[in-house]
């Protein structure tokens, strides 16, 4: 079993959308702790690159399906 802290960070949670207003929704697919970065992913599949904090200021976080 893998440790929370490799699926959630910063407010961020692997797989969880958020809508930036712009492309639409994006998809967490990785945190990085160590550089404090986050990389989603719009529907086109064009990988997004942003710090955590940047990336919770500038988008909305949608509610998780469940």
């Amino acid at each position: 079993m893998q440790h929370d802290t490799l699926h959630r960070m910063g407010g961020l949670i692997i797989g969880q959308t958020w809508d930036d207003g712009n492309r639409g929704a994006l998809r967490v697919v990785a945190i990085d702790p160590d550089l404090h970065s986050v990389e989603a992913e719009d529907p086109s599949g064009v990988l997004v690159l942003d710090t955590i904090e940047h990336f919770t200021a500038t988008r909305h976080a949608l509610p998780l399906a469940g």
